[in-house]
């Protein structure tokens, strides 16, 4: 299932008169010039494969007919210097399969035209909220403001729609998955290979996130957990700072990610090397 098709797949199941909004997201700060490292809302990246910031997807869904438009950042030489290359139009295009691509400086007028004179009645977001305690995602935010500006229009959940989709896997996301099982499975072995008493937890999760890096992944799936002796009786355990003493087991929960997709696998070895 391409891009093209899964866009077209999201718009049978959207209500007539709508339209959806949905962001890339932003970069989040850890200092005044350093930034964590950017995640693409997953929804994003599922409807248009562009997994960078400062991008918004556009469709609408009236009187019939459909319409989707693709908002991006102009590229600005000045920035690329400082940051890299910028996606543009050209290859914005050719990666979603979108036709309509412009500059995230017009995507309000475009909004404000499809409310006024197309008769929408919905709008979707993606309003998925993990906890209340969290700080709600980029969508979300966007999603409550926007129903403020336009407390006429119903605000609809985007979420579970896309979920349902993406509950089924097409032919490349398998192949990836399993590329990412594979690279996960080669980089166990070689821990295995190199596990001994006296090492550090997070020397162990080094010698894993090193080979994944080898072996073409991008980024862990999620952080590592290599937990000896007690520690691998936590669940969620990711301090990875103790010594894996001799005599004593030692439980891995990692995964790799490649090319966005993930595997997650829970082993535990002895220290020693022997069963």
């Amino acid at each position: 299932m391409s891009y093209i098709s899964r866009r077209k797949a999201l718009l049978e199941k959207m209500e007539d008169n709508s339209i959806l909004i949905l962001f890339s997201g932003i970069e989040n700060h850890i200092s005044s010039d350093t930034y964590f490292d950017m995640e693409a809302n997953r929804n994003f990246f599922y409807l248009t494969g562009l997994r960078r910031e400062n991008m918004v997807l556009f469709l609408e869904k009236s009187k019939g007919t459909t319409a989707e438009k693709l908002f991006i950042e102009e590229a600005d030489p000045s920035a690329e210097r400082w940051t890299g290359k910028m996606v543009t139009s050209d290859e914005a295009k050719e990666i979603t399969g979108i036709n309509d691509v412009y500059y995230t400086d017009t995507f309000e007028r475009v909004v404000d035209v499809a409310i006024t004179r197309h008769d929408i009645a919905n709008v979707y977001f993606d309003l998925y909220r993990h906890r209340k305690c969290d700080l709600p995602d980029f969508n979300l935010v966007q999603g409550l403001d926007f129903a403020k500006l336009y407390p006429g229009l119903n605000l609809k959940d985007l979420s579970p729609i896309v979920s349902s989709l993406r509950m089924n896997k097409d032919e490349e996301e398998v192949k990836l998955t399993k590329k990412a099982i594979e690279i996960t499975k080669d980089s166990l072995l070689h821990v295995l290979r190199k596990l001994h008493p006296g090492m550090k937890e997070y020397q162990v999760q080094a010698e894993f996130e090193y080979m994944i890096h080898m072996l073409g992944a991008e980024h862990t799936a999620f952080n590592t957990i290599a937990g000896s002796g007690i520690n691998g009786t936590m669940m969620h355990y990711e301090t990875n700072r103790c010594t894996a003493e001799d005599g004593s087991l030692i439980l891995l929960d990692l995964g790799a990610r490649y090319e966005g997709y993930n595997a997650d696998i829970t082993r535990t070895y002895p220290v020693n090397g022997k069963y």
